[in-house]
């Protein structure tokens, strides 16, 4: 096992027809401590050299460490694969006060209700993180998942400001803001208005002129409204084997939290998991909490050489095909670290996919028929 005071830092920078790595590692040597780097094109970077002449201590070398770490972010590297610069604001992890309204899985037989009904319309779930942007007197700010203030890519940034005050919800996908909602525009806040009228105002109002130019990295999620309308862009978003889709109830007020009026439909199934501790190699070990707040083991996942590796308690991002209560994830793969979500959160009942012809209740125990509490709501299993 390695030592725990060892670490791993990964950099990018992307500018122009420059698209370069710079890797830096704290890393023991017997008795003493060295700092080892690496850098060169992406996907190309060179043999791992000395950073410190000799060995020396740890204090000594985590310093150099940082101060490495510290000198290569000055000059436009960042730890975010895209390579983009971001913008590095004093308010990063301070609390804004603002909740995101969070959508609640559903299966595919709901969904289907959902498509047929003209109380809800559905936008394409972009992959990527949930960002909320507020513009005030044309400073941006992004908001992370759990309402703290977050640092954005710059380009984001310089295009927001242009709205001078103006608060919007979206996700961030590498250096492009997905806006699929606004929440309060020129000191009008719309916050108590239904989805239908906020989603007008975003798409005919404020938007307009926008997005015209191939390289803004503003886009709107354009959301549909009539049945035919839904069941074309349910098909698009299928055949180009997409994340999914969510459905939000037209005439509903943005309420921050956990939402019985937002739902998504995913086709590519992830979970925040737990990792639960290393194996040998490039593998960790994952878990979810059950209704009892136990750990319960869903199975392995490699960590890619161009990530660091996860410690045990940290929270991850894991793909998969399936669920099989009892064993693991079918086919896991790693999406990256998770620092936007409370260990809570990672919940057995977020796995909405299971094997065919299993089901499961919220201890995560396995059963070959539906589980059913008292006065608890019909549960639907994911059709494969």
């Amino acid at each position: 096992m390695s030592n725990p005071h060892e670490k791993s830092i990964y950099l990018y920078m992307t500018e122009g027809s420059s698209d370069k790595e710079y890797h830096v590692h704290l890393r023991a040597c017997g008795d003493a401590w060295g700092v080892q780097y690496a850098n060169g094109p992406r996907g190309r970077v060179g043999k791992t050299k000395m950073k410190t002449e000799t060995p020396v201590t740890l204090d000594e070398a985590q310093e150099v460490f940082k101060a490495l770490v510290k000198s290569k972010i000055k000059t436009g590297y960042t730890e975010a694969e895209t390579g983009v610069r971001f913008t590095n604001t004093e308010m990063a992890h301070q609390a804004s006060g603002h909740v995101q309204q969070l959508p609640t899985g559903i299966d595919r037989q709901r969904a289907d209700e959902l498509t047929k009904s003209d109380r809800f319309a559905i936008q394409e779930k972009a992959n990527g993180e949930r960002c909320s942007i507020e513009v005030r007197g044309g400073k941006v700010r992004g908001i992370n998942k759990l309402g703290l203030y977050r640092d954005l890519p710059e380009n984001v940034a310089h295009e927001m400001a242009a709205f001078g005050e103006a608060f919007m919800d979206g996700e961030l996908v590498g250096n492009t803001y997905y806006v699929f909602d606004l929440l309060d525009y020129r000191g009008d806040d719309l916050r108590g208005r239904g989805f239908g009228e906020r989603y007008a105002i975003l798409e005919e109002e404020v938007l307009t002129g926008m997005f015209r130019t191939p390289q803004s990295c503003l886009q709107l999620l354009h959301a549909s409204f009539t049945t035919d309308g839904k069941r074309e862009k349910i098909a698009r978003i299928e055949e180009e084997n997409r994340e999914g889709w969510v459905y939000k109830e037209v005439a509903t007020p943005y309420l921050g939290g956990r939402s019985d009026a937002v739902f998504k439909f995913k086709l590519v199934e992830s979970a925040t998991c737990i990792v639960a501790g290393a194996n040998a190699g490039r593998s960790v070990g994952i878990a979810l909490l059950n209704a009892a707040n136990d750990l319960v083991p869903v199975g392995n996942v490699t960590i890619p050489s161009n990530h660091a590796m996860p410690k045990a308690g940290e929270l991850v991002e894991v793909a998969f095909l399936y669920f099989n209560p009892g064993g693991a994830f079918e086919q896991p793969v790693y999406q990256g670290p998770r620092n936007d979500i409370l260990r809570e959160e990672c919940l057995i009942t977020q796995v909405k996919r299971l094997k065919p012809g299993v089901y499961m209740d919220d201890m995560g125990r396995r059963s070959e028929a539906p589980i059913q509490a008292a006065g608890a709501p019909p549960r639907h299993r994911m059709r494969a």
